[in-house]
């Protein structure tokens, strides 16, 4: 039962975030950096930190669970 109910709640804050950086990335296309841009590395770290904040909720999500 735990399992279910962590991979709705994984999915739907995944779907989420998807759709997140999908309008990030439709807004920004033309103002995007380029390559060799000084802020290349924070926008291709920026979907991992969202990554890592979700897997993090996740974790937190599942550790409320009662034990079964």
């Amino acid at each position: 039962e735990n399992w279910y109910a962590i991979n709705a709640f994984g999915g739907k804050l995944l779907f989420v975030l998807g759709l997140f950086m999908l309008a990030v990335a439709w807004v920004g296309r033309d103002i995007w950096p380029g390559p060799r841009n000084a802020f290349e590395m924070l926008v291709t770290l920026a979907p991992l930190a969202g990554i890592a904040l979700v897997l993090a909720a996740i974790g937190l999500y599942a550790r409320q669970l009662p034990e079964q």
